[in-house]
């Protein structure tokens, strides 16, 4: 008595709970924030709808109100449940405005309110809107002459349709009789009618086709429908499918119908006539049915449910029922569960013998064979109707079904000594048959006497991947099998598991950690949590759940590394996830797959190091595998245990390695796939440099293999064998060494081969020096920097000189500080950081682009690390320098160089910080380093334009960094990219128009105008910076930021451009000059010269600078002639309307001697000009 009142208060409580739960979920109508808008706008909508009737502009004045309201709704659609409580007041108000308006008088309908519904239905689903439209009778009739009056060829009406539609779908569903409804007033009764209706607009392509088959089956699903339609509808559909077998939205359209008609019509209704439903089923077998995915799909639920309407309704008995699934039993553990087979022996509990229908074999025969269709779809339709059908069958058919589920499994198996080989078999046909056994288990129609066999193949089905070309199939049957082992947690007791989770478990788990497939992960994952919750029976199962969920296994290095070693530690699972990744990863396909897999083969034999000699000896066997996948994952995997287990290994197997590495055939590392092999054999080389003492002899064997990779044009390749050679070299003595390093030099002189240098630089920059070793050292540095130089055109190649940098920044970061305890050391550092700072200029641009960005980037992250060792020692101005050439790469248009920039400041900050000197010679250190913190140090995100440009724009305040800051305004000022002229352009000019602590706004004019003049004066004739420099003084006269500057500078300005752009052929350099010529045509000191240049140009050799002269004109006379009026010497009106026409009328890119003569006319009306020339 007192666990049944215990019992019944637990179930109150939980109860309670639910119920809680459930009014948690219930909308609120806060969470539906726009509400007042939504009910105002609609509000809105129905008064337009009626003051515009009749206007030819109304649906414009409605859509402005629908679009903003549609868009709104569409905001909900991840989460419609919001809206619930608001569809009521939404929905009601607009229909009966249709009822009120629009049965009367159809011709006055507006499409805008059914744009509105159709909205509302597709957020919400027309299931839950449609339960508040009107349903009253004589919503029949109007809703059926709406429809009707509806244009049927106007494609923009489709909304209408739909929801006319669907309002008669629910209609029809009236409780009494529809026949009473018939008033006489047509010569067809109702019924008839609106089935008409229907059937005509199941041809359609649109959603009006599938309320059209909603439509048809409410109406003939009805009792009092049923007997007199059915049979008539069966003959049509026969008709239809028999005449215009190629109209395929028709066909579909019908599927539709049929399938809803058979789905929700009385079972004894439809007997009757089933022979004709079952003869419709020969259409399956129709050429454009057969190529049509979703009539393959419908032809599976249509065939399902025939079989359902043969077969009476009811529960076997026979099948598995697991009875209470309590899961607080299964967390206070499996031992004191009640043990409940779910299958009673009894004679009793046989079925009844009902007859089964013949046509039933063909009915499973079609569901059978549609779990091998091509597509998912049609699939997972089969599997359902293989489920449902099986539970109507009698104990003896249903096992047969079972064993032709699972024999489809063995379809073209080859078990080879045990060994099954998939690659034979049909992914689709193992999918399909995985969807059905879950269908079948989770109804319990898969009795546990089949469950081993089913089990068995869910294991294989676990790591079903097989290869096709440079990718494998299978990660869909892996997803469905894990369905699978969720249907059986659900379905089965534990004492019924409990055999079987040696074997089960573990697959979950590895599947779960290792697959490539992130959802396949999860759904393992999902079914591993399932089991352990519902069975409680799995080892370690509430810490594993912990460690792989959802989130956690939806990483994959965050999976195969950081889960996978927190699993791994449970001795249960070990060996399963080294059988695992042994047999599917470290070999997979997948290149990254492969490298993440060697690295999860460390972690497990860093958990159990006394595996390593078996693993060792299975990997070592295939560094020789014919197959590139193979050799390249054995190669790595090698590496890896061995460095997780340093101690295991002995000689014999650095001798077997190293065997095995030499007997690799040549051709392996020469053709196709050889950068592979040669970046596996760089990994497994480093790991034994790395774990080893490897004799002389053999190092150089291994270095000689590795120098040949270094040749190679794969920078990943070149980067790993740098690596390795670091590890081999340390084995030499300084002899050999100072003799490796030499060799190195050679191939880095300009004069060899691009690949070659480009390698052999990285392996400079990663040799192990000796510690104390000046001599080695500043021969490594010095050939570094000779490597940047690259003195003849064709030896200049970025790659290399970005290698040089990287390499150079290597050394200096490890040996930089011992290099400035001598004075020879100190004037390596003093031509290293002299080399670095040479480098920040570098903007060579090729076909690539700007390849120089590459050698800029190098530079940044070399002048840190190099500061960072050997601050005390670096020049103060070089320190300067290096600051100064942070901030104007930090003004880049190229975001990955802000980025590398930005995060340099912030570093080399820190490390001035450090030294009390060292921040008094950077200028205005505490200015740089309060923004920098300001805006969020090392968080900053410096590849955003707006961001950088904030934090170093107001730097032009101070002389150091001015022309930095200015130039890289300039530039990005004079850029391709529109937003990034647009924000930049921003920047300069808030910043000269805004407030700034420093000086005040004619300072800052006057410093900008001067630095923009010695840009001019230094870069003149160099297009890099010249172009930039003309496209930002147009944007900065544009504006109006440069009208107050002195008058020295406006004059400076034009004979700078007047120099840079004469007597040349650049057009569009030229056609910058015309925009200045243009602006200083509006200055008083330069008016007169400015116009007579552009006068000038109305003759130019090339048409199109003529044309832009001409325009150039159009916009500059004005300011001009203001200009005059102004000095006291203005033009007549009618020069100036003269001067207008001409501008207007004359074709300026005729030819030279016809614009002439218009010239002249120019020159005469503007007589200033000539008088005031030069």
């Amino acid at each position: 008595m007192a666990n049944d009142e215990s019992m019944e208060a637990t179930m109150e409580a939980m109860e309670e709970a639910i119920e809680d739960f459930e009014n948690d979920l219930k909308p609120v109508d806060t969470f539906f924030k726009e509400a007042d808008e939504v009910h105002a706008a609609i509000k809105q909508l129905l008064a337009t709808s009626l003051e515009f009737e009749g206007d030819k502009d109304k649906f414009m004045k409605t859509w402005v109100i629908v679009s903003p309201l549609n868009k709104t709704l569409s905001r909900y659609q991840m989460m419609p449940q919001l809206l619930d409580s608001h569809l009521e007041a939404m929905i009601k108000p607009v229909i009966a405005h249709i009822r009120e308006y629009y049965f009367p008088d159809p011709s006055r309908l507006d499409d805008a309110l059914f744009l509105f519904l159709r909205a509302v239905a597709n957020v919400r689903g027309p299931k839950k809107i449609i339960k508040f439209f009107s349903h009253e009778v004589s919503d029949l009739e109007g809703v059926l002459r709406l429809l009707n009056s509806v244009n049927r060829k106007d494609m923009m009406a489709w909304s209408m349709r739909y929801v006319l539609l669907l309002w008669l779908s629910f209609v029809v569903m009236i409780p009494f009789p529809i026949t009473r409804l018939d008033k006489g007033d047509f010569e067809q009764d109702v019924v008839t009618r609106v089935l008409d209706a229907a059937k005509s607009f199941l041809n359609y392509s649109g959603k009006e086709r599938d309320a059209a088959a909603v439509l048809v089956g409410r109406l003939i699903s009805r009792v009092d429908v049923a007997p007199t339609q059915m049979p008539l509808f069966a003959a049509w559909v026969d008709e239809q499918l028999s005449g215009e077998q190629s109209d395929l939205f028709k066909i579909t359209g019908i599927m539709q119908a049929l399938s809803y008609v058979l789905g929700h019509t009385d079972r004894n209704l439809i007997l009757p006539h089933i022979d004709s439903f079952i003869a419709l089923l020969r259409f399956a077998e129709m050429p454009n049915v057969k190529s049509n995915s979703l009539l393959r799909k419908l032809i599976m639920k249509v065939t399902q449910r025939i079989g359902m309407v043969l077969l009476k309704q009811k529960i076997p008995k026979w099948r598995y029922s697991r009875g209470m699934r309590s899961l607080q039993k299964n967390v206070q553990g499996a031992n004191d569960m009640e043990v409940d087979s779910g299958v009673e022996e009894s004679e009793e509990d046989e079925d009844e013998e009902d007859e089964v229908p013949e046509e039933i074999e063909q009915i499973l025969h079609v569901l059978l064979n549609g779990l091998r269709d091509k597509d998912t779809i049609v699939r997972w339709s089969a599997a359902k109707g293989v489920g449902r059908i099986t539970y109507r069958l009698p104990k003896e058919l249903a096992e047969e079904v079972c064993i032709s589920i699972l024999d489809l499994f063995n379809e073209n198996v080859v078990i080879e000594n045990g060994q099954f080989d998939l690659a034979g078999v049909a992914d689709v046909t193992w999918h399909g048959a995985c969807l059905a056994l879950a269908e079948l288990a989770r109804r319990g129609l898969l009795l546990p006497e089949q469950l081993p066999q089913a089990i068995s193949w869910m294991e294989l089905a676990l790591s079903f991947d097989i290869r096709r070309g440079n990718f494998s199939i299978g990660s869909h049957v892996r997803d469905a099998a894990c369905y699978v082992c969720w249907s059986f947690a659900r379905a089965y007791a534990p004492h019924i598991m409990k055999p079987h989770v040696h074997s089960l478990a573990p697959s979950l788990v590895c599947v779960s950690l290792y697959d490539r497939e992130v959802n396949v992960r999860r759904a393992a994952s999902a079914a591993f949590q399932e089991n352990v919750g519902r069975q409680g029976i799995f080892p370690h199962g509430i810490d594993i759940v912990t460690a792989a969920d959802f989130f956690a296994v939806g990483n994959r290095t965050n999976s195969f590394l950081v889960a996978a070693k927190q699993v791994a530690a449970f001795e249960e699972y070990h060996p399963y996830c080294v059988q695992y990744l042994m047999k599917n990863s470290v070999t997979h396909w997948d290149i990254d797959v492969r490298n993440v897999a060697a690295q999860a083969m460390g972690v497990l034999i860093e958990l159990q190091p006394t595996e390593f000699p078996r693993i060792f000896d299975e990997l070592v066997s295939k560094i020789s595998d014919k197959d590139l996948n193979v050799r390249h994952g054995a190669m790595i995997a090698l590496a890896e245990i061995m460095q997780a287990a340093r101690d295991q290994v002995a000689p014999d197997h650095v001798a077997t390695i190293v065997a095995g590495i030499q007997a690799i055939p040549s051709v392996w590392m020469t053709t196709f796939g050889s950068e592979t092999t040669r970046a596996g054999v760089a990994r497994l080389v480093e790991a034994l440099g790395q774990v080893t003492n490897l004799d002389e002899p053999t190092a150089s064997a291994l270095l000689t293999i590795l120098e040949s990779s270094l040749k190679r044009k794969e920078e990943p390749l070149q980067a790993e064998t740098a690596r390795a050679t670091a590890a081999i070299v340390r084995h030499f003595d300084r002899d050999r060494l100072a003799a490796c390093l030499h060799h190195w030099a050679k191939m880095v002189r300009p004069t060899g081969e691009a690949f070659t240098r480009r390698g052999f630089a990285l392996a400079l920059g990663a040799a192990p020096l000796l510690e104390g070793d000046e001599e080695l050292v500043a021969f490594t540095a010095r050939t570094l920097i000779a490597a940047t130089e690259q003195p003849t055109k064709p030896s200049i190649d970025a790659e290399t000189k970005r290698n040089a940098l990287q390499a150079l920044g290597q050394v200096l970061e490890r040996y930089g500080t011992a290099l400035g305890e001598s004075e020879n050391g100190t004037a390596v550092l003093a031509e290293s950081v002299a080399c670095m700072l040479t480098a920040l200029d570098d903007y060579t641009t090729t076909i690539r682009g700007d390849v120089g960005s590459w050698v800029r980037m190098a530079a940044m992250q070399a002048l840190v690390k190099t500061a960072d060792a050997s601050l005390s020692v670096i020049d103060p101005a070089a320190l300067a320098a290096m600051v100064t050439g942070f901030v104007h790469q930090g003004m880049s248009r190229i975001d990955r160089v802000r980025e590398v920039a930005g995060a340099s400041i912030t570093q080399v900050l820190a490390i001035v910080a450090r030294s009390e000197s060292a921040v008094e010679t950077v200028p205005q250190f505490d200015v740089l380093q309060a923004r920098v913190t300001e805006a969020g140090g090392a968080e900053i995100m410096w590849n955003l334009p707006t961001l950088a440009f904030e934090i170093l724009g107001p730097l032009m305040a101070y002389d150091a960094y001015r022309r930095a800051v200015l130039l890289g305004f300039v530039l990005c000022m004079g850029g391709k990219t529109e937003s990034l002229v647009l924000t930049s352009s921003k920047a300069i000019m808030d910043w000269l128009e805004g407030e700034d602590e420093v000086m005040d706004a004619a300072t800052r004019v006057d410093v900008v105008t001067a630095e923009l003049q010695g840009v001019l004066v230094e870069y003149a004739k160099q297009n890099r910076v010249i172009m930039p420099v003309l496209e930002a003084l147009d944007i900065l006269y544009t504006n109006q930021c440069l009208m107050f500057a002195n008058d020295e500078f406006h004059e400076q300005v034009f004979k700078d451009v007047k120099t840079e752009v004469a007597r040349i052929k650049d057009v569009p350099k030229i056609l910058a000059a015309l925009k200045i010529y243009g602006s200083l045509a509006g200055i008083p000191a330069t008016h007169v010269k400015a116009m007579r240049h552009l006068i000038l140009q109305t003759c130019h050799t090339y048409p199109r600078v003529r044309k832009a002269a001409a325009e150039t004109l159009v916009n500059a006379v004005p300011m001009y002639v203001q200009v005059r009026e102004e000095i006291g010497d203005p033009l007549s009106a009618e020069a100036t309307a003269a001067v207008d026409q001409l501008l207007a009328e004359i074709d300026w890119t005729s030819p030279v001697d016809e614009v002439r003569v218009h010239k002249d006319a120019l020159i005469e009306h503007l007589q200033a000009v000539v008088v005031a020339a030069e």
